[in-house]
C-alpha cells in the first residue's frame, strides 16, 4: 500500500472506533412507544399530554423499546428551563417489549427530557408545567 492509502484507511478505522461504545458494540434499540404522561398504571402511560399543572404532582416519561442487542443502561435526562435537573439511570436488558419510565416533580417551567441508550441519544421531547 502507498502511504496516502494507509493514512486514509487508518483515519477511517479511527473514526468508526470513536463512534462505537467502549466495547465496540452498538445497540439495536427501536422505540415502539413513547409518552409523557400524568401517571403510569400497570406499566401503561395514563393521560398522555404535553402540558401539565402543578396540581399534577409528578410528570412521567414512558418508553417501550425493542432491543435484541443492548448492554448499557437507559438514561432519562431532564432539563428545567434550560438547566440540568435530574438524571435517572435504569437497567436495560434485551427484550422485544421492554417498558421503563422515570418521573420528576411537577415544578413550573419549560422542560426537556432525553433518552440515552449506551451513551447515545435516542430521542428527546419537551413538556410544560404551568403554575
Amino acid at each position: 500500500m502507498r502511504l496516502p492509502t494507509i493514512s486514509v484507511v487508518a483515519t477511517s478505522v479511527t473514526i468508526v472506533a470513536l463512534c462505537l461504545p467502549d466495547d465496540g458494540r452498538a445497540h439495536d434499540c427501536v422505540v415502539t412507544d413513547w409518552a409523557i404522561a400524568r401517571d403510569i398504571d400497570a406499566g401503561t402511560a395514563i393521560d398522555r399530554k404535553r402540558q401539565f399543572n402543578v396540581a399534577d404532582k409528578r410528570v412521567h416519561t414512558y418508553v417501550r423499546l425493542n432491543c435484541t442487542e443492548v448492554i448499557g443502561p437507559a438514561l432519562f435526562r431532564f432539563e428545567r428551563n434550560g438547566r440540568p435537573y435530574a438524571t435517572v439511570n435504569l437497567a436495560l436488558r434485551p427484550s422485544s417489549g421492554w417498558r421503563t419510565w422515570a418521573s420528576v416533580r411537577g415544578l413550573p417551567g419549560n422542560w426537556r427530557v432525553s433518552l440515552e441508550i449506551e451513551g447515545g441519544k435516542l430521542l428527546d421531547d419537551d413538556f410544560v408545567v404551568e403554575p
